[in-house]
């Protein structure tokens, strides 16, 4: 083990981004919605706008990885 590497991001949504990428899980599919897709989309910006700035979300997204090396073939 070479070691333990963390990181932090911080990730910008707009509202419909946010909204896409909720539909590309399989939580909320397009099926789900139907159509109420626009009134999702209604609701959603409602909700979230209050809350942006420069009309974007912020997120801090952790990542970590460990590096290890094998040895060297005999």
């Amino acid at each position: 083990m070479a070691g333990r590497h963390e990181f932090s991001v911080e990730y910008h949504w707009k509202i419909p981004e946010l909204a896409g990428h909720i539909r590309s899980t399989s939580f909320l599919p397009p099926s789900v919605l139907a159509d109420h897709a626009s009134e999702f989309d209604a609701d959603l910006i409602a909700e979230l706008g209050r809350h942006t700035v420069n009309d974007r979300l912020a997120e801090t997204v952790d990542f970590a990885y460990e590096l290890a090396r094998g040895s060297a073939p005999a």
